[in-house]
This record gives structure tokens, sequence and C-alpha cells, in this order.
């Protein structure tokens, strides 16, 4: 393969984050000496960082049969000095990095907060749940007639998944009933959008988040919302969310980054590998050309783009290469510091070979790696605790029975419930059917012998949880519309 092929298929500028590597090894040593010279001639090819010695002198098949540990001995040897190179199989690059064959599931996001249940937290395009007449909040009590009601999500996962537009019946119980729904549902392709974007209440700034630089539908994507969505939506100026972004495809990159830049000539970044140095510029955008197509270049009045300790890679890039230049004010906490891009390269034996290429120097900026990039406000984000949150106390000296007629006392169950993720309706004040449900969820959750009351023991452990449990406050996307001059 040549070496810009693998450029097109295979660069990536994204945090890795996985455990070390594995890989397939051939058994037989004349095979492993084959692919051992093949990892060593791309090592040469490709690597920033290559290792002094790459030469397998005196390393023959028999050497190999006759040591077991020698193939990955000699490859951990050669990526040593890569801080991000990896030799790893097939199955486990694909989990890694999501690059399996497409999932056929329902369609539905998961509450993986909750120890036990399948709780709806939101729907996703591609399976038919959000079609149904399931809810947001729903708990799944069967699948194809097997009770999962108090069974822990990845242990019954694999039942939602099968073969494409295949169906499977679902038993579900939405907020604030007990009934049990059964509705037959049609497996399909899901697929998480990387690219959101929406108005944000009460304001004219737009806000658009990118959970990752993925294919080139992410550029389209944001080109919608950014030119298209936004600005007949009236929107003056637009907070821009990178907070857990973990990198993606260079190219996506600076497509969206283009987007965003009028002039042709910007100079956004230099890329720094084994041959020298490469600039990359703006391309720029033709704006006689768009007026006479009765199309606009949006430029917001304000730009804020939001980082974390999570951002890395190609989100660095995005925020640096926008706050260089003074095209947006960064809020948020120092970003990971990843300056390289790496070459993902399949092997003969379909294992993959993952070597770190370039490095990105930013314009009057230089490497930001081990650095980071350092937000122009530095804002971490809260927390609140239950105790913060609830507005109901709770008396629990004593039991709580169905009969009870205190609504401020139930209601302050349902407030504590609602805080721990079962009660998934509006407090109401009343000990009904569905509340006794909830509390049998909890029940069940946390080991406790299934009651028709509450008693005060039980009162004390959810009060105590409720209580303890923390939320995220956004203190960073407050400090951004203040900065904006929000009122909402």
């Amino acid at each position: 393969m040549s070496k810009l092929i693998t450029r097109v298929l295979s660069l990536l500028l994204a945090l890795i984050l996985f455990a070390a590597p594995a890989a397939a090894i051939p058994e037989n040593g004349g095979e492993q000496l084959v692919l051992l010279i093949e990892i060593a001639s791309n090592i040469h090819n490709y690597a920033l960082y290559p290792p002094e010695d790459l030469s397998l002198d005196g390393v023959t098949a028999g050497t190999l049969k006759d040591d077991p540990d020698l193939f990955m001995t000699l490859v951990e040897s050669w990526l040593a000095p890569d801080p991000y190179g990896r030799f790893m199989s097939r199955e486990d690059y694909d989990v890694a990095f999501d690059a399996g064959p497409p999932l056929y599931g329902i369609g539905i996001q998961v509450d993986m907060s909750m120890p036990l249940g399948v709780y709806v937290e939101a729907f996703l395009p591609g399976g038919g749940a959000g079609l149904s007449g399931m809810e947001v909040g729903a708990l799944i009590v069967s699948v194809d007639g097997e009770d999962i009601v108090d069974r822990p999500y990845l242990e019954v996962r694999p039942l939602f998944l099968g073969e494409w537009w295949t169906t499977v019946d679902v038993g579900y119980i939405n907020p604030g009933s007990v009934e049990v729904l059964t509705e037959t549902i049609q497996r399909g392709a899901l697929s998480v959008d990387n690219v959101q974007g929406f108005m944000i209440d009460g304001t004219d700034i737009g806000y658009i988040s990118i959970s990752r630089f993925g294919s080139i539908a992410d550029y389209f994507d944001f080109d919608h919302y950014y030119h298209e969505y936004l600005p007949e939506m009236g929107a003056k100026s637009v907070i821009i969310d990178l907070r857990g972004n973990p990198g993606g495809q260079v190219d996506t990159l600076y497509y969206i980054l283009n987007v965003m830049l009028p002039d042709e000539g910007v100079l956004l970044l230099e890329y720094v590998d084994a041959e020298g140095v490469e600039p990359v510029y703006s391309s720029g955008w033709d704006l006689d050309e768009l007026a006479d197509s009765g199309l606009i270049f949006w430029q917001p009045d304000d730009i804020i783009v939001l980082v974390n300790s999570e951002s890395a890679s190609a989100s660095e890039v995005f925020a640096g290469a926008l706050q260089v230049h003074g095209l947006a004010v960064i809020v948020g906490e120092t970003t990971v510091g990843k300056a390289h891009s790496q070459y993902h390269i399949p092997l003969s034996t379909d294992d993959v070979l993952i070597v770190t290429g370039n490095r990105i120097d930013l314009y009057e900026v230089g490497t930001y790696q081990g650095v980071g990039i350092i937000p122009d406000h530095e804002v971490a984000q809260g927390t609140l605790t239950g105790a913060e949150l609830v507005s109901h106390p709770l008396d629990t000296s004593r039991a709580l029975f169905r009969q009870s007629v205190l609504t401020e006392r139930i209601a302050a169950v349902q407030e504590r419930l609602s805080l721990l993720g079962y009660y998934r309706a509006e407090p109401n004040g009343v000990f009904d059917d569905y509340m006794m449900w909830c509390l049998n969820r909890y029940q069940a959750a946390n080991k406790l012998p299934p009651a028709r009351f509450v008693n005060a023991e039980t009162l004390k452990m959810i009060d105590k949880a409720a209580m303890e449990r923390k939320f995220v406050a956004d203190t960073q996307m407050d400090f951004a519309l203040e900065l904006l001059g929000a009122s909402y």
C-alpha cells in the first residue's frame, strides 16, 4: 500500500484510550517473520518517532518458534519511542474505535447509571422504538417474552440486537403508569449524530455540539446548522461545545473549520512529519459567488467554544486555531494536550498497526503537546448534591404506608426516588400503584425484600442516597451565556 493511499484511508487525530495492545499473532514461526517484516516496513515508512534499530538480524522462523514471547518483545521495542503506537487485533481495534459492523437494534439510548433495569434515556435514529408508544423514562420489562425487569442492561443487551429489519416483541412501562404495554418493534441500523444544534430557549444564541470529528457527514451537518438553521432562526451568536470530544478524522476537522473562515490563505497549523514541515491554510469562500447564488456567509457576532479536560486532538486544533486568530473565546478547562496524529494501517493478517505520523504545530503557538489549549476563561464544571436540590423535608423516623394521606411526606419520597432515577414522573404526593412499583425497583436494586409499605430503615437509605448523589451543574455553559449577555 502506498503512503498516499494510507494517508487518505487512515489518518486520525484522536485521543486513543484502550488497554494494552493485543493481536492475533500467527502460531507459525515463518508467518510471524513475514508479519514482523511488514510491521518494520510500515514503521520505517510512516513513523515520526522510529526506533534506532528496526533490524531483524539473527531472527529466524526457528528462533520465533522456540521463543513464544520474542514476536511481541520485538514489536513492543519498536513501538516504545511512540507514545501512541499500538499493535492490535482487528477485534480489539473494532471495539476500541467502534469500527466494527453496524449494529441493528430497536434504537434506544439507555440510562447507564441504573444498576438494574433498562430505562430509556433517548431514542436513536434508525430503530423502531421512537415510532412506538414508548416514552423517554420507560422501563423495558421483557424482550420476546423474557423477563428483564430487574436485570442489568449489559446482561440483556444482546436480546435487543439482531439482523437488519427483523422484529422483536418489547414489553415496557411508561412513566407514571404500571401498565405493561407490548409492541412489536423493528430493528434497524443505529446511528448517533456527532453534530447536533439548536437555539437556546429565550435567547438569540445558537448551540452546536460536536461529540467527535467523524465522517464527512459531520461536515455537512455542521454546515447545515451553522450556515442555514441558526441564521434562519435568528441566531446572533453561537456556542460550540467540544467538551469530551476525543478528536477524529483530520479531513473532517479541516472541512468544518473552513465552514467558519471566509478568508483564503489563513495559516491554521503546520504538519511536522519525518519528511519536514507542511503548512495548512484555509481554503476561503468566494463571497461574490455566494451572493450571486442568493446565499450568504454567516458570521455570528460572537463565537464561544467550550472545552474541558477530555477535549483532545482534533478538538484541540479546532479550538486553538479559532483562538489564535481571535475568532472565538475559549471557555472551560485546559485540554488534554495531544498534538499528534496517527496512521491506522491494516496489516495482511487483518491486525492493525497504529503509528504516530505527524505532530501538529498551531500558528504562532507551536506544539500544544503536553500543554493543551488554555482557555481564555478557566471555568471548572460545578457539581450539586441532592441535598441542594430537594424541596421537601423527609421524616424518616417512622414507616410510610399506602393508606397515608400525608401528601408532603409522600412527595418527599417521590422527590428522592426521582433524584435516584427510579421515579420518572412528576411527584404528585399520592402513594399510588406507580410509586409502589418504583419503590419495588429500588428495593430490588438494593437487595431489599419487596414490601407494600416503606419501613423507616428503607426511608433512611433512600434519603441518604439521594442527599449524597452528585449532579453536574453546568457552570461552563452558564458562564458562556453570561459572557453573551443572555438573560433567560
